[in-house]
């Protein structure tokens, strides 16, 4: 349910003005999501806060478009600064193989910049309106946790890194107003 009065909606509409989306609404506040670690072990996003995150999601049906943009976010990686989670959506991995699945994702994150986090109850996939099965997404969050861009795969990987780039290099004040993503909205398909 939306906190917009309808009256104001009805107002804005009548005026020509534009209505913020739901995804809008959602992107003014921080988001709070739990995930784990391959080893199963959990991860908080709000430990990250004070960085820029930039979260990739994939599957195994999107591994190998998803390997790319991995390898030119991970030269994004900077301690404390800029931090780079890949979600593994374990989505179409048969319950008796997500434990192989977990133990290939950990020997394949060996020596990588990424943290690697994997999701078997397709949180994140549902958190942030992303399709890992279908498409990698690129999701851009600010130093405070809010949601400042979402881009999909290759097409859109040097916008994500033109964003990474403006919100590491902004004041420590506060963040930069939220530019212009390219990317659809989140409730909006692609």
């Amino acid at each position: 349910m939306s906190s917009r009065s309808p009256l104001l909606v009805l107002l804005l509409l009548f005026l020509g003005l534009p209505t913020p989306t739901p995804a809008q609404e959602r992107q003014r506040h921080p988001v709070v999501l739990t995930g784990q670690d391959p080893g199963g072990h959990p991860y908080h996003l709000e430990s990250d806060r004070g960085q820029v995150v930039a979260v990739v999601t994939l599957s195994r049906y999107t591994s190998k478009e998803a390997g790319p943009v991995q390898d030119a976010l991970g030269a994004e990686v900077q301690p404390g600064k800029v931090v780079v989670l890949s979600v593994i959506d374990l989505v179409g991995v048969p319950g008796i193989f997500q434990g192989m699945a977990r133990k290939k994702v950990i020997s394949g994150a060996q020596g990588s910049r990424l943290r690697f986090l994997v999701d078997n109850q397709e949180v994140w996939r549902h958190a942030f309106s992303v399709l890992p099965d279908k498409r990698v997404d690129i999701l851009v969050l600010d130093r405070g946790g809010i949601l400042r861009g979402h881009f999909v795969g290759l097409q859109q990987l040097g916008a994500a890194q033109r964003l990474i780039h403006m919100l590491r290099d902004a004041p420590a004040e506060g963040p930069p107003a939220a530019p212009a993503s390219p990317a659809p909205a989140l409730d909006q398909p692609i």
